[in-house]
């Protein structure tokens, strides 16, 4: 390949990187931000299956909700974890829980032992702030709080097709964990942390 050849080549490929970085919230491979953006990934053929499936949503949110509350039974005697609110039918709060974020003590050591044990989990915007990333010119904004939540912030799996099983088994990994580092931590607690109630 000649000199102008790979040039050209470097050229499309820093495009369609831009591009790709565009089209989701400026967000680039490893998870930085390159700059303000937009949320375009929605192309045709998928718009016409969501529309298929449109009628199912429901049907979802209901099933998304007791995985939630599932989640809620199992882990809200844990007191290294912080949980969403749990679902409730007679709160004006009516959450469809599209993710199951959870703030954590030693958040990353619990997500290396549950990638060990099969479970995928993820770190919201890579444990970054709106604010943290340089390419959008916010800094030098401290928020402490929000910061410290970004350093415990972990999604739990969370979609309709999980199994109630599948569930018990993410949170008996979660107290494994947690029952195996107590006398590492030294009973460190969120709640002691923060001197907030844990949400139970």
């Amino acid at each position: 390949m000649g000199l102008k050849a790979a040039h050209g080549l470097w050229e499309v490929e820093e495009i369609a990187g831009k591009v790709r970085s565009l089209r989701d919230h400026g967000r680039m491979p490893n998870g930085d931000v390159s700059g303000w953006s937009f949320n375009c990934r929605l192309d045709n053929l998928h718009a016409a299956i969501l529309d298929l499936k449109l009628k199912q949503v429901p049907e979802w949110i209901q099933r998304r909700r007791a995985l939630a509350a599932l989640y809620e039974k199992h882990l809200s005697s844990v007191p290294e974890l912080r949980l969403p609110p749990p679902p409730s039918e007679s709160s004006a709060y009516f959450d469809v829980f599209q993710n199951y974020e959870i703030e954590a003590v030693n958040r990353d050591q619990l997500r290396e032992y549950l990638t060990k044990n099969g479970i995928e989990t993820l770190i919201p915007w890579g444990g970054k702030g709106v604010h943290q990333f340089p390419s959008l010119g916010l800094e030098p904004v401290q928020l402490p709080c929000t910061e410290r939540m970004f350093e415990q912030a972990l999604m739990l799996p969370l979609h309709c097709e999980l199994e109630d099983e599948q569930i018990v088994y993410v949170s008996d990994m979660v107290k494994t964990f947690y029952s195996g580092r107590a006398a590492l931590t030294g009973q460190a607690t969120l709640r002691a942390q923060s001197g907030e109630q844990l949400t139970a």
